[in-house]
């Protein structure tokens, strides 16, 4: 027998955005997006050219943590989930970003522990997520805020249909 309290509508990306880094630290989508969150089909959105990134986390609504990189090697890396705002109209409003876990890196900017996934609202559709390393350099940086090609700043962007268990690093 079917039991109604305990099913819930599926969240899930539809098809891939095709999410790439913009110029500075800008975010760019290739095609336009559908989605389904909690059952329920949301409005498609459209790509995205050299869009702005939320400065704040979704989660928290503070600033995104700071990524300390040490000049001798080593430094530090978590993983961004973007996703789509149930209900949000078209455009970059409607994307919001949450941080994982901060995680120590080796010399060779590899993650002692890998970084776990940030908890996700009810209300968001996950997209994809970016794994960001700072490592080898004597600075910091801020996601949304520090440009994509500083030296030392690398990332990489996994699209997802359904976030998995935990993210892939390596």
């Amino acid at each position: 027998m079917f039991d109604q309290s305990t099913q819930r509508g599926i969240t899930i990306a539809l098809n891939k955005p095709a999410l790439v880094t913009g110029t500075g630290h800008s975010i760019t989508t290739t095609v336009t997006s559908s989605h389904v969150c909690n059952g329920k089909y949301q409005t498609p959105q459209t790509a995205l050219t050299n869009a702005t990134l939320p400065t704040t986390d979704y989660n928290t609504g503070l600033a995104f943590k700071n990524l300390v990189g040490v000049a001798s090697g080593g430094g530090q890396g978590t993983v961004v989930v973007y996703g789509y705002l149930e209900g949000g109209a078209d455009g970059i409003a409607s994307v919001k970003c949450m941080m994982g876990s901060v995680e120590a890196l080796d010399a060779a900017g590899n993650f002692l522990r890998p970084p776990q996934f940030p908890a996700i609202p009810d209300n968001v559709c996950p997209f994809a997520y970016q794994v960001l390393k700072h490592y080898g350099q004597g600075t910091t940086k801020v996601f949304a805020t520090n440009d994509w090609a500083d030296s030392g700043f690398t990332n990489a962007i996994v699209h997802v249909a359904q976030l998995p268990i935990a993210p892939q690093v390596a």
